[in-house]
């Protein structure tokens, strides 16, 4: 179940993040004045070391987070599942 959960949470929160950035794209190019869809633009500006870099490192940084909280919740209830455990 925590497993679920936990893989369904990172699928959403890494799927936010690229939404956000399609949508920055999509404005990017539309400020721009140059008529693009948004998976057209976010592919444009991926060939940008910059854009890309940022990319990624937002995706990852994210992943390492997701990651740390996740051990922790999963150690703070292995810790609550034994103190129950031994008090019966």
């Amino acid at each position: 179940m925590l497993v679920i959960v936990g893989a369904t949470s990172l699928v959403c929160v890494l799927a936010s993040i690229f939404l956000t950035y399609l949508i920055a794209s999509f404005g990017a190019a539309a400020e721009a004045g140059v008529g693009m869809s948004a998976m057209e633009a976010f592919l444009y500006l991926m060939q940008d070391a910059e854009f890309s870099k940022s990319f990624y490192t937002d995706l990852g940084m994210t992943a390492l987070f997701w990651l740390i909280g996740a051990g922790l919740e999963i150690g703070s209830l292995s810790r609550k599942y034994k103190r129950t455990k031994t008090i019966r």
